[in-house]
């Protein structure tokens, strides 16, 4: 009797499940461990996660570097352009250089044109005056222009000199007038009978001080238009300048 009951026994325990809340033996979690092979992908994320934020970190900053240093370089081609085409008016002169503003650097380089010139042409002035007697009043900016002037040249030059200093002259003055962003039409014709007067005056103090006048005229006509206006002022005034030189005029002068 006793040997038939243990084997029914020991059948009921093998077929009753585990329990883990019984108390008996190891207790295990509902939730599976997590693998060392699953860990090791989520740290390979969280890395790969904080290298692509540095890298995009790293694009955005070299981006705004890439952006100020093009910006540096179009005002340096701005300002190379311009020395370029201001060379045969003003020599070789030492340029500003270029700064962060690009209005204070059109600035400085528009001073830069006439700087020399004036402190010459006063220095010069201040020469003559010393051994001068000679008494004459200042030309004025506001001076109604004369037309009897341009025959003035006819006195001191060729007649077909005269004609192509009077063409080119002329074409000078229709050129800057045309300027659409040029504010005081008035001072062409100033410029005008200043280079008219200039160039037919024989007192040296005289033709001096109309010399300096001159560049004033020159530097508010430059600063009286827009940047791409006076690019092509300088042209102008180069190339008429250029034609002064080849008429050789009696009282040719550099300004």
């Amino acid at each position: 009797m006793e040997s038939s009951a243990s084997p029914s026994a020991s059948d009921s325990l093998t077929r009753t499940p585990y329990n883990p809340h019984s108390g008996r033996g190891r207790k295990r979690s509902n939730q599976e461990p997590v693998s060392k092979r699953a860990m090791q992908l989520r740290d390979s994320q969280r890395l790969h996660r904080e290298r692509k934020a540095k890298y995009l970190s790293d694009l955005e900053e070299s981006v705004k570097k890439l952006t100020e240093e093009n910006t540096k370089l179009k005002l340096k081609v701005a300002e190379l352009e311009l020395k370029g085409s201001l060379q045969p008016l003003t020599g070789h002169q030492q340029l500003p250089p270029v700064a962060a503003c690009s209005n204070c650097s059109m600035e400085r380089l528009k001073n830069s044109i006439s700087a020399n010139q004036i402190a010459s042409l006063e220095a010069q002035i201040l020469q003559l005056r010393s051994t001068s007697t000679s008494t004459f009043s200042h030309p004025s900016l506001h001076q109604p222009s004369n037309t009897t002037d341009i025959t003035r040249i006819e006195a001191f030059i060729p007649a077909d000199k005269a004609n192509e200093f009077n063409n080119r002259i002329a074409q000078v003055e229709a050129e800057l007038v045309s300027l659409p962003s040029l504010k005081n039409k008035y001072l062409v014709s100033v410029l005008k009978d200043l280079v008219i007067k200039n160039e037919t005056e024989t007192d040296k103090v005289k033709a001096l001080h109309q010399g300096k006048e001159i560049a004033r005229v020159y530097n508010r006509l430059y600063s009286d238009c827009s940047l791409m206006d006076r690019v092509r002022v300088v042209e102008i005034l180069a190339e008429f300048q250029d034609c002064m030189k080849s008429t050789h005029l009696v009282c040719s002068k550099k300004y």
